[in-house]
């Protein structure tokens, strides 16, 4: 295998010039610079987005227990108004059945 790489820079070294060589190697050593570069912008922002994302869930976790808590409360809330709903409908149709039951004036005479 090595045969054949030293084969194909010789012929490559053949085929141009030193000068253009140099300027290949030139270029591929910034491209591979760039690359790098990228790489570690790339596992930052990786690093960063994890933390982020871990920090999103542990507050919808928090804001979620929070909610469950809340709808308890308004269903006591709720559920403690129509009690008191029905304990008033019901008193004002005793009340209403006494009035009636009531003689007035104007049926005495």
């Amino acid at each position: 295998m090595e045969k054949v790489v030293h084969a194909a820079v010789g012929e490559v070294v053949a085929l141009e010039p030193a000068s253009q060589i140099k300027q290949l190697i030139a270029v591929q050593n910034s491209v591979l610079r760039r690359l790098a570069s990228s790489k570690a912008d790339l596992t930052e922002y990786e690093r960063n987005s994890v933390r982020i994302v871990e920090d999103v869930c542990s507050e919808l976790e928090d804001h979620a227990a929070l909610l469950r808590v809340l709808k308890a409360d308004l269903d006591f809330v709720f559920k403690t108004i129509r009690a008191l709903k029905k304990k008033v409908a019901q008193k004002q149709a005793r009340q209403g059945q006494a009035v009636l039951a009531t003689p007035t004036r104007s049926a005495v005479n």
